[in-house]
């Protein structure tokens, strides 16, 4: 073979994605699209047929999610104790047991310890174990191209869960079997995870850490970088992990600005349907609708954009994201009752979504040492469904009280000011000077 061609070849290669990692990412397409016909249903579902008022939703849903905030670092811990796979499986299983539940709910209490289940041991476990199959297959340097790719898997899900949803409601009239339904998809992705899946956790000899990670200054392309300090042994693995995550400034920091990005994203599923029933009449059908349209575009741009993003610093992304979302989440309540405005707006707000669900657990993979992937992200996920509890439970509570404008207004202010502090993270990041090696 000529030089040229095989070097050529080895370069095309070089540039694929593992095909483990496209695997990992079309299985959770399944888990997306079967919580998603049911989750963005829920308040709805809450409101309009048992009478639930938004801010009660709100409380039910914050509360049951900041509760279930600890299982985030156990779960990381156990993800890189026990491997990815069986936190997988046990998480989607709570979530089948959630929704199922609900669809059965006899009274509001028996939805809200159902939403405690899910809080607890579903979809949060599931997202810190399928974040770390992805940290780990991830080729060094291309973390945000890696999570793009799984963020764009997820968009898809995010299409078509709430597009069968609305077929479901549409032909049956009932949220009862659009939840069933979203249960059995789930199942399959049960099928997959058993069959198909192969374990991505890095052998860790005897237990222990293998590495830590020493934060240095930013690399030049303007990404966070990292520096792997020598091995430590001789300590149980998730309090090293623990240890180092809590005494790393960089990441403890970044965790903290991300929670206003994560307030805005919050608001999609519990009070933005509310509002926009409210404010510009859109029945449950129409929403499943909309939503699917906006999780098909989050889909179509999710790679393009992070490509076109990839060599920026990811922190600044994420504040991109942060002041999307929080504009056109704000636009939405004002704007006159126009289906052009609305899906340019939800366009805009898809746009926001891939900047912040791609670039934020790629920062993260990049401070995180292989060995300990699981620990990192369930740090990641502990700031994630911290800002999604906080999100919901005052999201709620401010349409209820200040009414859709002002509410949502507050929205727009609070993505803002998440985007000021991101970007003052990034610039200090870029001018901070390199530790010695």
């Amino acid at each position: 073979m000529p030089e040229s061609h095989q070097s050529s070849t080895e370069a095309g290669e070089a540039d694929r994605l593992p095909r483990q990692l496209w695997l990992v990412c079309a299985a959770i397409v399944l888990f997306v699209a079967g919580i998603n016909m049911c989750l963005p249903f829920v308040s709805l579902y809450l409101n309009q047929k048992l009478d639930v008022s938004a801010a009660t939703i709100g409380l039910i849903i914050g509360v049951m999610t900041i509760v279930g905030l600890p299982m985030q670092l156990i779960g990381g811990a156990l993800i890189d104790h026990l491997g990815r796979r069986p936190v997988l499986l046990f998480g989607a299983l709570a979530t089948m047991a959630t929704y199922v539940t609900i669809a059965y709910a006899p009274a509001l209490w028996v939805a809200a310890l159902a939403l405690a289940v899910e809080a607890l041991f579903g979809w949060s476990l599931v997202l810190t174990a399928n974040n770390a199959m992805v940290a780990d297959l991830a080729p060094a340097g291309r973390q945000t191209e890696a999570f793009g790719l799984r963020a764009a898997a997820a968009g898809a899900g995010n299409a078509l869960g709430p597009f069968a949803a609305s077929l479901v409601l549409a032909a049956s009239g009932s949220f009862r079997v659009t939840f069933l339904t979203g249960v059995a998809v789930v199942g399959v992705f049960v099928a997959v995870v058993l069959l198909v899946l192969q374990e991505t956790r890095p052998a860790q000899p005897d237990g222990t850490a293998t590495s830590v990670v020493a934060p240095v200054a930013t690399s030049g392309d303007g990404a966070m970088a990292e520096a792997t300090a020598p091995a430590q042994t001789g300590r149980p693995t998730h309090r090293a992990a623990y240890g180092r995550l809590l005494t790393d400034r960089r990441l403890v920091l970044f965790l903290l600005a991300t929670l206003p990005a994560t307030y805005c994203y919050a608001q999609i599923y519990v009070s933005l349907p509310i509002m926009l029933s409210d404010v510009h009449g859109i029945s449950p059908q129409r929403w499943g609708l909309l939503l699917a349209v906006f999780a098909l575009t989050t889909s179509v741009l999710m790679i393009p954009l992070t490509r076109s993003v990839r060599r920026r610093n990811g922190v600044a992304v994420v504040a991109a994201g942060s002041l999307l979302m929080g504009v056109s989440l704000t636009a939405l309540a004002l704007v006159p009752s126009s289906s052009v405005s609305l899906f340019l707006l939800m366009g805009m707000l898809a746009c926001g979504v891939c900047f912040h669900l791609s670039a934020a657990p790629a920062v993260v993979a990049r401070l995180a040492p292989p060995a300990l992937h699981g620990h990192y992200m369930g740090g990641w996920g502990f700031a994630y469904v911290g800002g999604y509890g906080l999100g919901t439970l005052l999201g709620g509570r401010a349409l209820d009280t200040l009414g859709p404008s002002v509410a949502f207004i507050a929205v727009g202010v609070v993505g803002s000011v998440g985007a000021v502090l991101l970007t003052s993270l990034a610039i200090s990041g870029r001018k901070r000077p390199p530790r010695p090696g």
